[in-house]
């Protein structure tokens, strides 16, 4: 779970997840636990940003149903400040998460190839002699 080589790690994991939580939002340890297996977390980093990614929206959510409930337009500006900062974390962790991804795996770029009749392609990276002669 969580993408942890054991169940130690995973349910420290899960330890951090109800600490970042706090007691007033216990009962959104559910969506935590569902968000590690719907991102399929590949190792303990993306595991951690899995995590704090659904703790940040856990609390940009909170801040923004307080914004609403909000009896007071100080009170409502303030919530509206917190919300949008932790959006922003939000967004950083998913570029984190994103790039710590694109890193594992290779890129491979395809770009749009014709070959005639007779024609032949090279699939890889093509040395000339002019290359190799610098």
């Amino acid at each position: 779970m969580f993408g942890m080589r054991t169940a130690h790690a995973a349910n420290l994991m899960a330890s951090t997840a109800v600490l970042g939580l706090g007691e007033r939002n216990i009962n959104f340890l559910d969506l935590l636990l569902a968000m590690g297996a719907e991102l399929e977390p590949q190792d303990a980093i993306e595991a951690m940003l899995v995590t704090q990614i659904g703790l940040a929206h856990v609390g940009v959510m909170t801040a923004m149903g307080r914004m609403t409930d909000a009896t007071n337009d100080q009170v409502r500006e303030s919530y509206s400040r917190i919300a949008a900062r932790m959006n922003q974390g939000f967004l950083n962790q998913l570029d984190a998460l994103r790039r710590h991804r694109a890193r594992s795996s290779p890129a491979v770029s395809v770009g749009q190839v014709t070959i005639n009749e007779g024609g032949q392609a090279i699939v890889g990276t093509v040395h000339t002699k002019a290359c190799h002669e610098k």
